[in-house]
């Protein structure tokens, strides 16, 4: 799994590229928090998953954990280009119901 970050402004957009399950959850989850750390004065962090292949429960739970220090900061969380199959877990699991899908 990758990442690479792009701030705009008061806009952190991630961009992930690989699978999100138990084995790289541990790495995903230091290096965005690494990355939120650096910046305090978001208004919005956007999750852009295009590249991302797979992603099971682990996953759900990795943004639940991000998705709680984006609000400490006052940030929201947003959502853009999950394939179908990362969509639907997103929908079952109401991850939208949290974070905006753009």
């Amino acid at each position: 799994m990758r990442f690479e970050y792009n701030k705009k402004d008061r806009l952190l957009t991630v961009f992930a590229d690989g699978e999100i399950d138990q084995y790289s959850a541990d790495k995903i989850r230091k290096s965005i928090d690494m990355e939120l750390d650096r910046h305090n004065d978001l208004t919005e962090v956007l999750l852009d998953m295009k590249k991302v292949k797979f992603m099971d429960s682990t996953g759900i739970g990795l943004i639940l954990g991000r998705y709680k220090i984006i609000r400490k900061k006052g940030a929201r969380l947003s959502i853009r280009n999950a394939s179908s199959a990362v969509d639907r877990l997103l929908r079952i699991s109401g991850i939208y119901s949290i974070a905006n899908e753009r």
